[in-house]
């Protein structure tokens, strides 16, 4: 069976570890942490861009931009 190497990039690496390691500054509420969107500039919980480590996601609630570490 052949690796998918999206899937591989995906499971090694943690997102928030992609993010912090650019300088961004990081809010932490709950499991969840919040910076500002690199889509539309907009920041803050329920209207900026939510990462979620768990779930290896991040997307803005303004704009619904939408990242993984895949594309990052």
């Amino acid at each position: 069976m052949a690796i998918n190497n999206v899937d591989t990039i995906i499971a090694a690496v943690n997102i928030i570890d992609l993010f912090t390691q650019d300088g961004d500054h990081l809010t932490v509420s709950g499991q969840d942490r919040f910076t500002k969107c690199p889509s539309c500039g907009k920041e803050g919980k329920r209207k900026g861009f939510s990462i979620n480590g768990r779930k290896n996601v991040a997307k803005c609630f303004s704009c619904d931009f939408y990242l993984t570490p895949s594309d990052y």
